[in-house]
């Protein structure tokens, strides 16, 4: 899979969409499970690889090569899975 290359805004974070790596199941919210793609360097909280979890309705959405990317800000994430 392809992913665009970007250079992102501190604090800035792409994510695609993806199941939980421990298999959890959200129920009743608006929260998915994703796969972190590419992060701003200055990051110390994420990596590209990992799975975290957040609310996509304000994220700005990208499509590239058929896949939908999800472009938002470290600070929409609620988990990252261990």
């Amino acid at each position: 899979m392809a992913v665009p290359s970007l250079v992102l805004n501190k604090g800035q974070i792409l994510l695609l969409e993806s199941n939980s790596k421990q298999g959890i199941i959200l129920t009743n919210n608006d929260y998915i499970f994703t796969n972190v793609m590419a992060i701003n360097e200055l990051s110390e909280l994420y990596a590209v690889g990992d799975y975290v979890t957040f609310n996509p309705v304000d994220a700005t959405l990208l499509i590239f090569d058929n896949d939908t990317y999800y472009l938002t800000t470290e600070d929409k994430i609620i988990f990252k899975e261990g």
